[in-house]
């Protein structure tokens, strides 16, 4: 395995980490792992005979005011979501969730949003052993089982190629940023979350539109059905998956 790539990999999953728990701990999303206040993310000794590293996090203060055991559950159900949302795999279902991690999708969404941005940078380092001989890199938080990612995971973080025509989209709303008409589709089909945003080629979304998804949201919170579809082009990686909907219009099934 090639230092450098295993150099990368190790940084992206201490920085995701860092962010994470800066999160579970503060309730605050901080761009930067220096940034990280009351919890300090250290590396133990790999493990004789293997490539596998041992990630310790210790947590100094909690500003939530929730107990450590619920921050430890919090914090490893929160980054299995982020990073199978990262690296495009299916959503875990919302009855395995962490009751804290299914709060927080309630109430604030974006947060989620704003945290797979921060760590979109460390999902493409995490994946770079791919470019040697790695074929399987597999991540756990203690005894459960975070994520397994492989090439087609490693195609999906570097997905940079956006079709020319625009495509319908259906799904529900799972969260909307209303300053920056932006947010993430639940595709029904095949049961994950897609970030979307307005093109830049609008300057805003019409009224109606943003009603729209704003409506989605709260059927999609309810546990109701939004019935919406986003038109838009399509940035998908070299496999044909969707990673990104850069939106020009709205609109709503009336079935």
């Amino acid at each position: 395995l090639n230092a450098y790539d295993a150099g990368l990999a190790l940084y992206g999953i201490g920085r995701s980490m860092s962010i994470a728990t800066h999160y579970v701990t503060s309730g605050r999303v901080i761009k930067q792992a220096p940034s990280l206040d009351g919890a300090r993310v250290l590396i133990m000794p790999p493990q004789p005979g293997s490539f596998a590293f041992l990630t310790l996090i210790e947590i100094a203060s909690v500003a939530s005011g929730l107990a450590l055991g619920v921050v430890g559950n919090l914090l490893t159900d929160l980054v299995k979501l982020l990073y199978r949302r990262g690296a495009g795999l299916t959503d875990q279902p919302k009855d395995s969730q962490d009751s804290h991690l299914q709060g927080i999708l309630r109430r604030s969404p974006g947060d989620i949003d704003a945290l797979n941005d921060a760590i979109d940078e460390d999902m493409v380092r995490i994946h770079r052993p791919f470019e040697g001989p790695v074929n399987v890199l597999n991540i756990y938080g203690g005894t459960v089982h975070i994520g397994t990612f492989n090439h087609s995971t490693y195609a999906y973080t570097r997905a940079r190629d956006l079709g020319k025509d625009r495509e319908e989209f259906y799904g529900n709303v799972a969260s909307y940023n209303g300053n920056e008409d932006s947010g993430r589709l639940w595709l029904v089909d095949e049961q994950r979350t897609v970030g979307f945003r307005r093109d830049k080629s609008l300057k805003h979304l019409p009224q109606e539109d943003r009603q729209l998804l704003s409506r989605s949201l709260d059927q999609y919170v309810n546990g109701q059905d939004g019935n919406i579809t986003l038109k838009g082009h399509a940035l998908r990686n070299r496999e044909g998956k969707l990673k990104m909907i850069f939106l020009f219009s709205v609109s709503e099934d009336d079935d």
